[in-house]
């Protein structure tokens, strides 16, 4: 989970709620390396795409436009073996303050 909006204890706290709904966090929360204006959720695998769209259309569903990306071999703060990777944007942090 990576805050790419700057709201202090955004990601921390997403991910408490993903694994409260028993998702399992393979990395502590971090900051992106660049701020993201939407929402974006990164999947490994082609079957991990299935889980991402999933988070996109359910977690995330009150936010138009998340984007759904294949992950790219070799992203820096990312480790391999990660199977979705979400970077929350300034979208998800303006529902979250409303």
């Amino acid at each position: 989970m990576f805050n790419g909006a700057g709201v202090s204890g955004l990601a921390g706290d997403t991910q408490a709620r993903l694994e409260e709904l028993g998702y399992i966090a393979t990395q502590d929360p971090a900051d992106a390396p660049t701020p993201y204006p939407v929402t974006t959720i990164y999947y490994n695998a082609p079957k991990d795409r299935v889980e991402a769209d999933y988070l996109a259309n359910s977690f995330f569903k009150k936010l138009d436009g998340v984007e759904v990306v294949r992950l790219e071999p070799d992203t820096a703060d990312i480790d391999p073996s990660t199977q979705v990777a979400i970077f929350l944007g300034n979208d998800y942090a303006t529902l979250k303050a409303s």
